[in-house]
């Protein structure tokens, strides 16, 4: 360990010493550099323009946290400086499954039907139902999707959801 820090060896191999230095000094440019071209975005996440509810999509709940309200319709707006970026549609049906903005509020029983569980990839939460990846799964199979997903959700929310749902 003294060695490592031993001042003759610096002295001693000074072009390691200066190659040393230099790929410190680049590696704090670099990140430096990140730093900057970020700090933009994160200024961005801690304003109130971002991510927006229109609507009442969720209600409060003791087991869950949260839970899709049945038959609710809602939209998700994303804003950055100034400018829409997209205007999602949030539709839930009787079930409190994701649904397209078009479909009526029961649920789809066309067999077979696929139970979709999980977070906000799950759900799709920036995507039209369409575009989900539980939508065009069940479209393969000529299938419903019970895209029972909700953003923010984990494993334990997953266990209750499954053992609610699957008998």
């Amino acid at each position: 360990y003294k060695s490592l820090w031993d001042i003759d060896r610096f002295r001693r191999n000074k072009i390691a010493c200066i190659v040393s230095v230099l790929i410190l000094t680049l590696f704090l440019s670099i990140n430096h550099n990140i730093i900057v071209q970020c700090r933009g975005y994160f200024s961005h996440l801690n304003s109130t323009e971002g991510k927006h509810w229109r609507g009442k999509v969720f209600v409060a709940d003791p087991l869950y946290g949260h839970r899709p309200i049945p038959c609710s319709n809602g939209r998700l707006t994303l804003n950055y400086r100034g400018q829409r970026v997209h205007d999602i549609s949030i539709r839930h049906d009787a079930g409190g499954f994701r649904i397209s903005d078009t479909a009526s509020c029961t649920t789809d029983t066309t067999r077979p039907r696929l139970l979709f569980l999980g977070c906000s990839f799950t759900e799709g939460a920036d995507c039209r139902n369409e575009e989900t990846f539980a939508s065009i799964a069940a479209r393969q199979v000529n299938g419903a999707a019970l895209n029972a997903a909700v953003s923010s959700y984990g494993y334990g929310q997953m266990l209750v959801s499954a053992r609610e749902m699957v008998p």
